[in-house]
């Protein structure tokens, strides 16, 4: 059941489906875990025009803290930066009602859970896909031009 958007359709998607939930019975605004410290600057705005409040973890979340701030949180909405995301998190707030992944897979998402659940999981297809072109294209020039072993030689003093 795992759902693909792309780009900027990622969080207009995933706002569309924390409309669904009816706040009329909470004065709150739909609360989302972040399990990451930080989220671009236009994500932040989108989700605050919408009065979505964001909880953020910290850079490298251990398993118990994102099912601990969920749980505390009652979260709607879940953006993944990190950490597997399994059962025991999807379980953790009974409010959970959608998961976006930040990257393009979803290989640390348990999507059958996430489907047995009826819980949507969107990813990110083609977000980075400049940036790992740029990086395998440093890697050839550096490959090409020996940089590495340049670098070792300079490091140990040989110029």
């Amino acid at each position: 059941m795992a759902k693909v958007a792309t780009d900027g359709q990622q969080l207009d998607s995933f706002y569309t489906m924390l409309q669904g939930v009816s706040f009329d019975d909470f004065d709150l605004a739909p609360d989302s875990l972040v399990t990451g410290p930080d989220l671009g600057a236009g994500a932040v705005e989108l989700l605050g025009k919408h009065r979505v409040s964001l909880v953020f973890t910290d850079d490298q979340p251990s398993h118990e803290h994102i099912c601990n701030l969920a749980a505390e949180h009652r979260i709607d909405g879940l953006i993944v930066r990190h950490g597997l995301i399994d059962e025991a998190v999807m379980s953790a707030s009974p409010r959970l009602r959608v998961i976006a992944n930040h990257g393009a897979g979803y290989d640390n998402i348990d999507t059958d859970t996430a489907a047995r659940l009826e819980l949507p999981v969107f990813i990110a297809v083609g977000r980075n896909a400049r940036s790992v072109a740029e990086h395998a294209l440093t890697l050839i020039l550096a490959l090409h031009k020996s940089m590495l072993s340049f670098d070792r030689a300079v490091r140990s003093g040989h110029w």
